[in-house]
């Protein structure tokens, strides 16, 4: 399977088309080189958690690498859960930004890959877990993407044993995958019919998101192509989804009602994030017969009918979609009452928003 994702923000007045890079943002990132000798590869600092009881080691070690000719060797040598970690501070970030964090690990004790975030005036952060267990005999890859804050100013990674044992680490990368794209999205006169076709005259002037990457590919463009229309009347929101499909034989499309198993087949997704929180969403998806399904993730705010945060039994939101498969491609088209997700925004309001498609 491949899954396809674009990542962006729908707004009622900004637009912004900005670039992306997959330069290493750290130094040093394959442990090559200590020209101080302190056993951690320059650009990295050491440290050992003393207080908590930690007791532990570092190397370049020129025996075990996952590449090139060393990686870092961290031993931690107490019977404790206290730190003995290498860190690289003070990485400076771009706000709504999108970053993907790579390590490989290995070796016999227990790790821990932590990407702190640090803000312009605020003294808090952010930590986020990129990934955590026991490290085995074969290297692993560990990664994550992580999405950076409105005021976001500079990251912390750390590579970190937290058990006795030796881990090693090699080859580390983080990378700007992408800056969080805004849509001005446009008020229709005309509402298009939700019949699976694009060809109603709303989506010519409506808002598009296209240049979709592979989820967890590293800034690796789609293989096939995918973009989205959106555009809005009083009354709904309007989702219109091209997908090329040089296989149109090969969709699968097994569901034949309206249902969980949406997932399972070739099919495209919509997250909306109406608070603006960057944690609550409603999540909808339409296969390529037309079938449809959502979930939801509930968020800190009130809404009415389905959308609150009661945390009880509550209706599905009542929302039309359908599909149409064509000789090169398949569309999708999906309608969203505002008064099914909380009411119509206001000028100038800002959503975020996700669109995925599964390929099978």
């Amino acid at each position: 399977m491949k899954r396809s994702i674009m990542l962006c923000a729908i707004t009622l007045a900004l637009v912004t088309v900005p670039a992306w890079s997959l330069t290493n943002l750290l130094p040093d990132p394959g442990m090559e080189t200590d020209e101080n000798t302190d056993g951690i590869a320059d650009g990295w600092a050491p440290n050992v958690h003393q207080s908590e009881g930690a007791e532990g080691g570092f190397a370049i070690d020129t025996e075990v690498k996952r590449s090139g000719n060393s990686s870092q060797r961290i031993d931690h040598t107490s019977d404790n859960t206290a730190w003995v970690r290498s860190s690289v501070n003070d990485i400076p970030t771009k706000p709504d930004a999108v970053y993907r964090v790579d390590v490989w690990v290995r070796g016999s004790g227990s790790f821990n890959v932590l990407l702190y975030e640090f803000f312009d005036n605020r003294d808090d952060y952010k930590t986020a877990t990129v990934g955590s267990g026991t490290a085995t005999d074969d290297w692993q890859l560990i990664s994550a993407m992580v999405s950076s804050g409105e005021s976001s100013a500079s990251f912390k990674l750390s590579l970190i044993a937290n058990a006795l044992g030796t881990v090693w680490f090699d080859d580390a990368s983080l990378v700007l995958i992408a800056e969080r794209p805004m849509l001005r999205t446009p008020r229709t006169k005309t509402a298009p019919t939700v019949d699976g076709a694009l060809d109603d005259p709303a989506w010519t002037n409506s808002a598009l998101a296209d240049g979709f990457m592979v989820l967890d590919g590293a800034g690796e463009p789609a293989p096939v192509g995918t973009s989205v229309r959106i555009c809005f009347d009083d009354e709904a929101l309007y989702i219109g989804v091209d997908c090329e499909e040089p296989n149109v034989a090969g969709l699968v499309a097994n569901a034949t009602e309206d249902g969980s198993d949406v997932w399972s087949d070739d099919c495209v997704e919509v997250f909306l994030d109406t608070e603006g929180d960057r944690f609550s969403y409603l999540h909808l998806g339409v296969s390529a017969a037309g079938f449809k399904w959502q979930d939801r993730r509930l968020g800190g705010n009130w809404y009415t009918d389905w959308y609150s945060t009661s945390g009880g039994d509550v209706p599905a939101p009542e929302w039309s979609a359908a599909a149409s498969v064509g000789d090169k491609s398949w569309t999708a088209e999906m309608r969203v009452p505002f008064d099914q997700i909380g009411g119509a925004p206001a000028p100038a309001t800002v959503w975020g928003a996700q669109f995925c498609r599964t390929r099978r």
